[in-house]
């Protein structure tokens, strides 16, 4: 996980009165699933993570507008690739879906 990602989950956690004593780091998204279904503590991890179907975990979201993270849809410039041409379009027409719901997002 990096630095400033560290960082901003520190700063949800304090925000609302949390002051974790972090008694693991690891490199990787399983492996925090896996360290909280051994019972060795919880974790806030990306919404994509409820799909590892690890068993004993509860995902609960968080309340809307507690945390958000900025992604980036990258390729290479000179491409001749119908697949990232339709890919392209469907996440462009996905980001101005979410920017009509109040959403803030800026498509490409």
């Amino acid at each position: 996980m990096s630095p400033d990602y560290y960082e901003r989950i520190l700063a949800i956690c304090t925000d609302a009165g949390l002051y974790p004593e972090v008694r693991h780091e690891v490199r990787h998204w399983l492996s925090v699933v896996s360290l909280v279904s051994q019972g060795l503590g919880v974790a806030l991890v990306p919404a994509a993570l409820r799909h590892a179907a690890l068993g004993g975990v509860a995902f609960v979201p968080l309340a809307a507008g507690v945390a958000h993270s900025q992604s980036y849809c990258i390729w290479k410039t000179a491409h001749d690739n119908a697949a990232l041409t339709a890919f392209l379009e469907l996440t462009r027409a996905e980001a101005a879906r979410q920017a009509k719901n109040g959403k803030s997002v800026s498509p490409a």
